[in-house]
């Protein structure tokens, strides 16, 4: 039985196409994955279903009172509520159910009320029995241990990004939606956290399910259908991302023989066309209108990619060095004598449960924070490029051009001087998309602005990447261009 309907759904963002005539239909008790490039309209397509946003042509219907809830890339909480407490205001009508029966029992225990009193205890006790029973406080205890959120009174916003995320997971999925719609639900969440969620998703949750994600992994083991968005169409395939993949390279197949076809079929037309007029006067009317018809047809988008370049700056060997470092927020020892050389070339990777201090390290080892012991010794001339969970630093009411380089034409990428119209089209982003400000874009696109490169605030670290900056001279020493360019790997 279909839980959500929609039909036609069309939606523009200046003059870009989102959706041009979506429509879908989820089963109840259904997992879907929702795939696409950054940009493409996945996020607006959610919130049209969840019914925070709107379309601006089609229909959406839900089952009579099935309940739609969704979890966003960036959850917010109304004031600072502890964990719990956020997590219990997904149960605002139990909530209300055990608050009625507590004051009707309160009115019979004083011999008030009468029969009225009898009548308000029993709906109330109806009501609780209807919405899961009288443990869903245990529920939501139990829901944010296995999230691995076990200090039940802190404050969601003295919590790390990861954390807060977990917050509202938990949130959503003690409510019991007919329809859960899970915005990158993945961000920000460790292994033990992603592989829990998976179980729980593909075998306790009793909703449907339509996750909008990257994890290629994860979309394998819960989902048991794929829908792509890509220019404005969807395209609906069984199974999961192997699955999905096979039958779009399939389609690709179909689609470029398809275009070879019509190539060939194009240079006939053309060569017949072009022809003296005198030759085609006796031609008929209608393969005029079919060779017009082949030249008007457009061939399928190439796909693009990012392009990247990074440069290699003269250092020495060492880059930075820990000594005995140990780090504390808000009362908290987070890191304790920890002992780290990092050195030319070196990659590394910092991996572990989300609040243990890895944001906290990170910006130790920018200045940011100054160790409670030991000692941090940062090379003096080395450049910094940080790219943080949060996208800081960007300016949402600012258009993209005006992020990435204010107030400049050209910016020097790769070692080179560029325009920053050019540099933006590699980073694809397109003219419209240029002058709109950044609060207009998707997650994806905010992070691929904010990783327009190197950090002029700060210079701790070795690995630079390609930030644009001005025609000015750096105050740190020219860098040799590594010339090693690549291209990107797709992003979903």
């Amino acid at each position: 039985m279909p839980v959500l309907d929609a039909r036609s759904l069309q939606k523009s963002l200046g003059t870009r196409t989102l959706l041009g005539g979506v429509s879908l239909t989820l089963e109840e008790g259904e997992r879907v994955g929702l795939v696409g490039p950054n940009g493409c309209g996945k996020s607006t397509l959610a919130r049209i279903l969840a019914g925070l946003d709107t379309a601006d042509v089609g229909e959406l219907s839900l089952r009579r009172g099935a309940k739609v809830l969704y979890l966003s890339q960036e959850p917010t909480f109304e004031g600072d509520p502890g964990a719990l407490d956020a997590v219990l205001e997904g149960l605002s009508e139990w909530r209300e159910a055990r608050q009625a029966h507590a004051e009707a029992s309160e009115r019979l225990a004083r011999g008030e009320g009468g029969d009225a009193a009898l009548n308000a205890l029993s709906q109330a006790a109806h009501a609780i029995d209807r919405l899961g029973g009288w443990d869903r406080e245990h529920e939501a205890r139990a829901m944010l241990q296995h999230l691995g959120i076990l200090r039940l009174d802190a404050k969601v916003t003295s919590m790390s990004g990861g954390e807060r995320r977990r917050v509202a997971l938990a949130r959503l999925l003690v409510s019991r939606p007919d329809l859960a719609i899970l915005d990158e639900p993945t961000n920000h969440l460790d292994v033990e956290t992603i592989e829990w969620l998976e179980k729980y998703l593909a075998g306790s949750f009793q909703g449907a399910v339509l996750l909008v994600t990257h994890d290629r992994w994860f979309l394998n083991q819960v989902v048991t259908r794929t829908l792509e968005l890509e220019r404005g169409a969807m395209h609906d395939y069984e199974g999961g991302w192997e699955e999905y993949l096979e039958a779009k390279a399939e389609r690709a197949g179909l689609e470029q023989r398809a275009e070879a076809n019509r190539q060939n079929l194009l240079r006939r037309e053309l060569d017949w066309l072009r022809r003296t007029p005198a030759a085609r006067t006796g031609k008929q009317k209608a393969r005029i209108h079919r060779a017009e018809k082949v030249i008007a047809n457009t061939p399928p988008a190439r796909e693009r990619g990012v392009e990247l370049s990074m440069d290699a700056t003269r250092t020495g060997r060492t880059i930075v060095e820990l000594n005995g470092v140990s780090l504390d927020i808000g009362g908290r020892r987070l890191v304790k004598g920890l002992d780290l050389s990092l050195t030319k070339g070196e990659r590394i990777g910092i991996v572990g449960p989300n609040g243990c201090g890895k944001s906290t390290l990170l910006r130790a080892l920018l200045g940011q924070l100054e160790p409670a012991e030991g000692t941090i010794v940062r090379g003096s001339s080395i450049k910094v490029a940080y790219l943080d969970q949060h996208r800081g630093g960007l300016d949402m009411a600012a258009s993209v051009a005006e992020n990435v380089a204010p107030n400049a034409r050209y910016v020097d990428w790769g070692g080179r001087r560029m325009e920053l119209v050019s540099y933006l089209e590699r980073m694809l982003f397109d003219a419209d998309q240029q002058r709109q400000p950044v609060g207009a874009l998707s997650g994806g696109e905010r992070a691929r602005c904010s990783s327009r490169g190197c950090c002029s605030r700060a210079r701790t670290c070795s690995c630079s990447t390609s930030r644009p900056t001005t025609s000015t001279p750096p105050p740190w020493p020219r860098s040799r261009r590594c010339s090693r360019t690549s291209r990107a790997p797709r992003s979903w």
